[in-house]
């Protein structure tokens, strides 16, 4: 119970650093949003537009970051309850599928083993997981088209479940396989890397982890395990 205790007041901690760190270097973007709007309005040329544009472009990725970096600390110890994953891949599919809206993907859906079962588990920790996961699954498809299948099953036995999200899309090389899921290491030109991270660690405070297996030009699978009984 202690290292528990132990754990949650680190995140705590970590989060409080984190935010407000955040404030300040907010504070910072916004004298320079209003520097760059002084400018665009007393000065106009291809070349400031530019070199404007650009800056903007950027004021916008660090202002990513750092809203990334604020919800990756974030993460507290689950408030644990009857969590049904069923109903989470449900939810999480719906909305994916929402958002991007006009792809062509074929959606295979293969969960239904885990319906009526449930988990201890915090249900907005683990939506955030399968949120993250089907994201990645959907933007690792080339041309916005391809196959993405969840599958799951549960080992009564053990009390674990299994839960697998495939996609058919570029795949992650052997070198950069090794590093996925460290902080802020991206394989997306634009990625941020550390929504997986928070994946693994959301994973890890349920007492589960997560497996990846993937090859270049043929897809990756990611399996969550999450055991049915929380060890708290």
């Amino acid at each position: 119970m202690k290292k528990k205790q132990d754990q949650a007041a680190r995140l705590s901690d970590i989060h409080t650093l984190a935010v407000a760190l955040a404030h300040k270097l907010r504070n910072r973007l916004g004298v320079i949003q209003t520097a760059i709007y002084n400018i665009k309005q007393k000065a106009s040329s291809p070349q400031v537009d530019s070199s404007i544009h650009k800056i903007e472009r950027n004021v916008f990725e660090l202002s990513q970051i750092i809203t990334s970096l604020v919800a990756f600390t974030r993460i507290e110890m689950p408030s644990y309850q009857r969590t049904h994953i069923y109903d989470i891949l449900e939810e999480c599919l719906e909305n994916t599928q929402t958002a991007f809206a006009g792809w062509e993907v074929t959606v295979r859906k293969k969960y239904d083993p885990i319906n009526g079962s449930h988990i201890d588990g915090d249900p907005l920790q683990i939506k955030e997981v399968f949120t993250n996961l089907l994201r990645n699954a959907y933007e690792a498809l080339a041309e916005r088209k391809g196959d993405v299948e969840v599958n799951a099953s549960l080992d009564r036995r053990s009390g674990e479940m299994a839960i697998c999200i495939k996609d058919n899309g570029a795949g992650i090389s052997p070198d950069n396989l090794a590093k996925v899921g460290q902080p802020f290491f991206s394989t997306k030109a634009e990625g941020v890397g550390l929504g997986l991270n928070s994946c693994y660690k959301i994973v890890g405070l349920h007492g589960g982890h997560i497996e990846i297996e993937s090859e270049c030009e043929k897809g990756t699978t990611v399996t969550v395990h999450l055991p049915q009984k929380a060890h708290r």
